[in-house]
Protein backbone atom coordinates (compact mmCIF):
# COMPACT_ATOMS: atom_id res chain seq x y z
CA UNK A 1 0.00 0.00 0.00
CA UNK A 2 1.24 3.17 -1.16
CA UNK A 3 0.36 6.64 -0.73
CA UNK A 4 -0.08 9.23 -4.49
CA UNK A 5 3.50 10.28 -3.90
CA UNK A 6 4.89 6.85 -4.41
CA UNK A 7 6.49 7.25 -0.82
CA UNK A 8 6.22 3.82 1.13
CA UNK A 9 3.48 4.04 3.68
CA UNK A 10 5.78 4.02 7.43
CA UNK A 11 3.62 1.26 9.64
CA UNK A 12 6.61 1.30 12.67
CA UNK A 13 9.25 3.57 13.69
CA UNK A 14 11.78 3.44 16.77
CA UNK A 15 14.47 5.36 17.97
CA UNK A 16 16.97 4.03 21.17
CA UNK A 17 20.39 5.06 22.24
CA UNK A 18 22.47 3.76 25.12
CA UNK A 19 20.74 4.78 28.05
CA UNK A 20 21.68 2.19 31.00
CA UNK A 21 22.60 3.88 34.28
CA UNK A 22 25.64 0.50 34.73
CA UNK A 23 27.42 1.44 31.10
CA UNK A 24 27.43 5.35 32.14
CA UNK A 25 28.85 3.93 35.56
CA UNK A 26 31.27 1.69 33.79
CA UNK A 27 32.84 4.92 31.54
CA UNK A 28 32.34 7.72 34.77
CA UNK A 29 33.68 5.83 37.21
CA UNK A 30 37.54 4.93 35.80
CA UNK A 31 37.54 8.55 34.21
CA UNK A 32 37.11 10.25 37.52
CA UNK A 33 38.84 7.67 39.39
CA UNK A 34 42.09 8.44 37.06
CA UNK A 35 41.53 12.50 37.10
CA UNK A 36 40.98 12.83 40.56
CA UNK A 37 44.37 10.87 41.13
CA UNK A 38 46.35 12.99 38.59
CA UNK A 39 45.16 15.91 40.10
CA UNK A 40 45.71 14.90 43.50
CA UNK A 41 49.46 14.12 42.18
CA UNK A 42 49.62 17.56 41.05
CA UNK A 43 48.58 19.30 44.26
CA UNK A 44 51.62 17.54 46.29
CA UNK A 45 54.59 19.83 46.59
CA UNK A 46 56.99 16.82 47.65
CA UNK A 47 56.59 16.20 43.47
CA UNK A 48 59.38 17.53 41.49
CA UNK A 49 58.63 19.41 38.51
CA UNK A 50 59.71 16.44 36.38
CA UNK A 51 56.91 14.62 37.71
CA UNK A 52 54.12 16.98 37.13
CA UNK A 53 54.54 16.98 33.26
CA UNK A 54 54.02 13.34 33.32
CA UNK A 55 51.44 13.94 35.23
CA UNK A 56 49.81 16.89 33.14
CA UNK A 57 50.21 14.10 30.03
CA UNK A 58 48.27 11.84 31.94
CA UNK A 59 46.15 13.89 32.27
CA UNK A 60 45.33 15.51 28.92
CA UNK A 61 45.82 11.44 27.09
CA UNK A 62 42.86 10.16 29.53
CA UNK A 63 40.45 13.27 28.78
CA UNK A 64 41.80 13.02 24.88
CA UNK A 65 40.73 8.96 24.77
CA UNK A 66 37.37 9.40 27.24
CA UNK A 67 35.85 12.59 24.92
CA UNK A 68 35.66 10.06 22.19
CA UNK A 69 34.38 7.00 24.11
CA UNK A 70 31.84 9.30 25.53
CA UNK A 71 30.85 10.94 22.26
CA UNK A 72 30.35 6.97 21.08
CA UNK A 73 27.74 6.53 23.81
CA UNK A 74 26.06 9.51 23.89
CA UNK A 75 25.90 9.74 19.93
CA UNK A 76 24.96 6.43 18.94
CA UNK A 77 21.64 5.57 17.93
CA UNK A 78 19.86 2.90 16.39
CA UNK A 79 16.56 3.34 14.30
CA UNK A 80 14.45 1.40 13.05
CA UNK A 81 11.67 2.00 10.34
CA UNK A 82 9.26 -0.33 8.95
CA UNK A 83 7.26 0.23 5.76
CA UNK A 84 5.19 -0.83 3.09
CA UNK A 85 8.30 -1.25 1.22
CA UNK A 86 10.75 -2.69 3.48
CA UNK A 87 12.76 -2.81 7.03
CA UNK A 88 15.27 0.18 6.88
CA UNK A 89 18.19 0.87 10.01
CA UNK A 90 20.20 3.21 10.55
CA UNK A 91 23.18 2.94 13.44
CA UNK A 92 24.72 6.42 13.98
CA UNK A 93 27.75 6.10 13.71
CA UNK A 94 28.41 2.23 12.57
CA UNK A 95 26.47 2.19 9.47
CA UNK A 96 24.64 4.18 6.94
CA UNK A 97 20.93 4.20 6.29
CA UNK A 98 20.71 0.66 4.90
CA UNK A 99 16.99 -0.64 3.90
CA UNK A 100 15.84 -4.25 3.02
CA UNK A 101 12.80 -4.55 0.73
CA UNK A 102 10.43 -7.59 1.27
CA UNK A 103 12.18 -9.23 -1.63
CA UNK A 104 15.18 -10.09 0.46
CA UNK A 105 14.24 -11.35 2.66
CA UNK A 106 13.17 -14.79 3.29
CA UNK A 107 11.71 -14.57 6.95
CA UNK A 108 11.03 -12.22 9.89
CA UNK A 109 10.30 -12.35 13.43
CA UNK A 110 10.45 -11.26 16.75
CA UNK A 111 12.38 -13.47 19.43
CA UNK A 112 14.09 -12.75 22.80
CA UNK A 113 17.81 -13.76 22.51
CA UNK A 114 20.55 -13.48 25.49
CA UNK A 115 22.35 -10.54 24.23
CA UNK A 116 25.92 -11.65 26.00
CA UNK A 117 25.47 -15.00 24.79
CA UNK A 118 24.69 -15.16 21.60
CA UNK A 119 26.50 -11.64 20.81
CA UNK A 120 29.13 -10.75 23.44
CA UNK A 121 26.79 -7.62 24.51
CA UNK A 122 25.10 -4.99 22.89
CA UNK A 123 26.10 -2.65 20.10
CA UNK A 124 27.20 -3.66 16.04
CA UNK A 125 27.91 -6.88 16.99
CA UNK A 126 28.59 -10.89 15.48
CA UNK A 127 30.94 -11.77 12.21
CA UNK A 128 29.67 -13.56 8.87
CA UNK A 129 26.33 -14.29 8.39
CA UNK A 130 24.97 -13.58 11.96
CA UNK A 131 25.16 -9.87 13.18
CA UNK A 132 23.54 -7.59 15.52
CA UNK A 133 22.65 -4.07 15.87
CA UNK A 134 21.05 -3.75 19.80
CA UNK A 135 21.64 -1.12 22.09
CA UNK A 136 19.17 -2.59 25.30
CA UNK A 137 17.09 -5.04 26.43
CA UNK A 138 16.93 -8.62 24.85
CA UNK A 139 14.09 -8.29 22.15
CA UNK A 140 14.98 -8.20 18.77
CA UNK A 141 13.24 -8.56 15.01
CA UNK A 142 15.53 -11.31 13.65
CA UNK A 143 15.64 -10.86 9.63
CA UNK A 144 16.89 -13.77 7.49
CA UNK A 145 17.52 -13.10 4.33
CA UNK A 146 17.52 -15.43 1.14
CA UNK A 147 21.29 -15.65 0.93
CA UNK A 148 21.28 -17.28 4.58
CA UNK A 149 22.46 -13.78 6.57
CA UNK A 150 21.18 -13.06 9.61
CA UNK A 151 20.86 -9.73 11.22
CA UNK A 152 19.32 -8.81 14.68
CA UNK A 153 17.72 -5.42 15.48
CA UNK A 154 17.11 -4.69 18.80
CA UNK A 155 13.44 -3.37 19.95
CA UNK A 156 12.33 -2.22 23.21
CA UNK A 157 8.34 -2.50 21.53
CA UNK A 158 8.58 -6.05 20.27
CA UNK A 159 4.48 -6.19 20.91
CA UNK A 160 4.18 -3.45 18.33
CA UNK A 161 6.62 -4.81 15.83
CA UNK A 162 4.71 -8.56 16.16
CA UNK A 163 1.52 -6.54 15.20
CA UNK A 164 2.97 -5.15 12.34
CA UNK A 165 4.87 -7.97 10.53
CA UNK A 166 1.68 -9.72 11.19
CA UNK A 167 -0.20 -7.42 9.47
CA UNK A 168 2.42 -7.50 6.16
CA UNK A 169 2.75 -10.76 6.52
CA UNK A 170 -0.90 -11.01 5.09
CA UNK A 171 0.29 -8.57 2.33
CA UNK A 172 3.79 -10.17 1.45
CA UNK A 173 5.54 -13.24 1.39
CA UNK A 174 7.81 -12.60 4.89
CA UNK A 175 6.92 -15.55 7.02
CA UNK A 176 6.35 -14.16 10.94
CA UNK A 177 7.27 -16.82 13.49
CA UNK A 178 6.37 -16.40 16.51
Amino acid sequence: MENTFSQPKILFQESQRFTQWWLWLIIAVPFFWSVSEILSGLGRSDIISERHQELYWGLIIIVVTYIPIVWLFLFSKLETEISSKGIAIHFFPFQKLKTYTWDDLEKVYVHQYKPLMKYGGWGFRGMGKDRAFNVSGNWGMQLIFKNGKKLLIGTKNPDEIESVLKKISSENTVCVKQ
